[in-house]
């Protein structure tokens, strides 16, 4: 069982599978989803299953439908695979981001500069943050 949040986790593939196969309720669709075999499907899912001591899937023959346990773990498991995705989003757009910094006295930034901050920074490209520094 997980109960130790510094603890070991399972492997991103392992989570991705068993998203993949919550959702659709369906190993082979998952593994065509991922790109990847049915057999490496089953193996992330026993992993899980064998790691957090949890029944995540109902088998019935050929059919899969998450336990009880499972729904509850699969929400969960979605939620933190959307913030990874939000993340990466976010850190992508910093790392392109450039900027630019404007440092000049009080009152040429504040008569000259400042009614002229939107044009300089359309000009520049929208993914250039214009930082302007007072100096004196």
């Amino acid at each position: 069982m997980l109960n130790d949040p510094n603890g070991p986790l399972p492997s991103m593939k392992a989570l991705r599978a068993f998203d993949a196969a919550a959702r659709l309720a369906n190993f082979t669709r998952a593994a065509e989803e991922l790109g990847i075999r049915q057999p490496a499907v089953s193996r992330y899912i026993a992993e899980l299953e064998q790691m957090t001591g949890l029944r995540l899937f109902d088998r019935d023959g050929r059919a899969v439908r998450l336990s009880p346990a499972g729904e509850v773990y699969h929400r969960n498991v979605a939620i933190g695979l959307g913030r990874i995705a939000l993340a990466v989003g976010w850190a992508e757009t910093i790392a392109e981001q450039r900027f630019v910094n404007v440092a000049c006295g009080g009152s040429s930034s504040e008569l000259f500069l400042r009614p002229r901050l939107g044009y300089l920074q359309r000009e520049i490209g929208g993914n250039t943050l214009v930082r302007l520094v007072h100096c004196e």
